[in-house]
């Protein structure tokens, strides 16, 4: 019996849905409508494809989620992100501003996950009844969010969706022993002038990080100048656009920067 993603309630009790994975209504901001999708399999094998239309749906996804908390979601951020994606408004990034921009990554996170063709969802079943009941952020799971700006943005279409998702490890300082086992999934997708990235790195068994160690997560190229980190929410309001923008080459680079993933560790 399928369930919901988000509340899980079974199929018999709601009537489930399609949930655009790539909303439908940042394709009607685009005359030309092309979307470039990419995500690794179950097998580690990556899948590319391009459509003209905006049609990569979650089917398990039900009709009081989707016309509820969902929509009303969607009808907020698009107040605070319609001009930036399409030309690339000066915005003052608060916290009021970031909330919903924040919430709409993670739930597009969620939901490419569920297309990834994973035996087990990367995000929990309680991570997601919470997040559906109140937009809680997913307490077993460390979640960063980046906002970037992209020159030349008319040369991708409406834009580009890709999903990443694997396992890394911090060994201790001799490199004899695994003192730490992660999974991690990352999200990347283009909208216009607009670059989303989410990072969720969680411990491969729960309540598995040692008290006494303390780890950091690292990429292997900053991007500070292109980036604004909107999650955590953070203490001072930032500005959009970044003062550089994202060419098609460093897009790439920027996609890729957390490939391989850098893990440090320490006695706290």
């Amino acid at each position: 019996m399928k369930r919901c993603l988000f509340c899980r309630q079974q199929s018999k009790k709601v009537k489930m849905t399609q949930e655009h994975v790539w909303s439908a209504w940042v394709g009607r901001l685009f005359p030309y409508k092309r979307v470039r999708f990419k995500r690794r399999t179950g097998d580690g094998e990556w899948k590319t494809w391009t459509s003209h239309a905006v049609n990569m749906t979650a089917g398990d996804v039900c009709g009081i989620c989707n016309n509820g908390w969902m929509s009303q979601l969607e009808s907020a951020v698009k107040d605070v992100m319609a001009d930036m994606i399409v030309q690339g408004k000066e915005t003052d990034l608060t916290p009021k501003s970031i909330a919903p921009i924040a919430a709409f990554a993670l739930k597009t996170a969620i939901l490419m996950d569920s297309m990834s063709g994973a035996k087990t969802s990367f995000f929990t079943a309680k991570s997601r009844r919470l997040f559906a009941r109140n937009l809680q952020f997913p307490a077993d799971t460390q979640v960063l969010i980046f906002l970037a700006n992209l020159a030349n943005a008319s040369q991708h279409g409406a834009g580009t969706v890709l999903y990443d998702r694997g396992s890394t490890v911090l060994r201790s300082p001799d490199g004899s022993k695994a003192e730490l086992s992660l999974k991690y999934s990352i999200s990347t997708w283009t909208a216009g002038q607009i670059v989303i990235q989410v990072l969720a790195v969680k411990p491969r068994r729960p309540r598995a990080i040692p008290r006494d160690i303390v780890f950091g997560i690292f990429p292997n190229e900053d991007f500070k100048a292109e980036t604004v980190q909107i999650w955590p929410i953070p203490l001072q309001a930032g500005r959009w656009p970044c003062s550089l923008s994202l060419d098609n080459q460093s897009l790439q680079r920027f996609i890729n920067r957390w490939n391989p993933i850098t893990i440090a560790g320490r006695k706290a």
